[in-house]
């Protein structure tokens, strides 16, 4: 935007913004503990996308989401094992797994890669098959559904 950090934020680096905190009233998924522990088990608590076991970086991905589809709220098998960067990109739909498992990384997600080795790993994903679960493989028809949405976003 040719603008500084200071000068988009209007900000004046002598006088900060305070930090503050203040108490809220928040809505919490009931449930949603049972679906995280049974999707990460059934994944062996790996990324489906990319293998990774650190369970602090790993979060059950709803395929369809908490919101638009209360019956599956708690379904394993409404569930993929992602790491956090992927989980956001698929609820983003910058990125989908076909109902044959295939993983589709949208040009938006490759090209917000500015080093060439990091554009060739995104690109070296489209269209390997995840990583499948142990126990509870996922819903074709809910990852038809998101597949379909994706390809109206990209």
């Amino acid at each position: 935007m040719g603008k500084s950090i200071e000068e988009y934020n209007e900000l004046d680096t002598q006088t900060l913004p305070k930090g503050m905190e203040r108490e809220t009233i928040i809505r919490q998924r009931v449930n949603q503990q049972f679906f995280r522990n049974t999707v990460l088990c059934s994944y062996l608590h790996q990324c489906c996308i990319t293998g990774i076991t650190n369970t602090s970086l790993l979060e059950a991905c709803h395929i369809s989401s908490w919101k638009d589809d209360e019956q599956n709220r708690t379904n394993p098998k409404n569930g993929l094992c992602m790491n956090v960067l992927f989980h956001r990109a698929y609820d983003k739909y910058l990125m989908a797994v076909t109902p044959e498992f295939e993983i589709i990384i949208s040009e938006v997600m490759i090209n917000c890669a500015k080093e060439e080795k990091y554009k060739n790993y995104l690109i070296s994903l489209q269209h390997k098959k995840i990583m499948m679960p142990e126990k509870f493989s996922p819903d074709v028809d809910l990852l038809a559904q998101h597949y379909e949405d994706y390809c109206k976003n990209n």
